[in-house]
């Protein structure tokens, strides 16, 4: 969300960015409903068609209870929500390019979702940011996508990180 509002707006108070775990949310529904994933697509659209957005799309194509006008921000490819496409490396992350902020990016190596290692998306990550040379990523062993129980390690990472760019 940072990185999608950065890209809409310029806020001359944000001096840098920290992204913990960013996720590529059509991925994972994709690999996760398989088949649904498409049909969950295709009930929202024809309930947003017949004006009935706020209603919920059968429970069988998401992980929780998500209304049609949602499951379109969120899973519509190209949507605002899309702004982590690790699912299609070769496409551009034009919200991430858009800024020139020091961007730091973690990812737990245990049950992340992504599609890749957190290192080869991190590697992504790089090769699609405006300002490679003031861009980290990182990985925290043995953490999960929230990082529970390694929240002291993140801290240190992430205090660490700001002290090179506020130096």
């Amino acid at each position: 969300k940072a990185i999608y509002a950065l890209s809409k707006r310029v806020d001359n108070r944000v001096r840098c960015v920290t992204l913990l775990s960013p996720c590529d949310d059509i991925g994972i529904m994709k690999a996760y409903l398989k088949e649904k994933f498409h049909a969950g697509l295709v009930q929202a659209r024809e309930m947003l068609a017949a004006g009935n957005g706020e209603e919920f799309v059968d429970s069988d194509k998401t992980f929780y209870p998500m209304c049609a006008r949602t499951y379109i921000d969120y899973y519509e490819d190209g949507s605002d929500q899309d702004v982590f496409p690790y699912r299609t490396p070769n496409r551009p992350f034009v919200a991430l390019a858009s800024t020139s902020l020091p961007i730091l990016a973690t990812f737990g190596t245990d049950g992340e979702y992504t599609v890749d290692s957190p290192e080869e998306t991190i590697a992504l990550l790089k090769r699609n940011v405006k300002r490679p040379d003031i861009f980290r990523g990182l990985s925290v062993h043995g953490a999960p996508h929230n990082y529970s129980g390694k929240e002291n390690e993140l801290v240190f990472h992430i205090v660490d990180w700001l002290d090179t760019v506020f130096k």
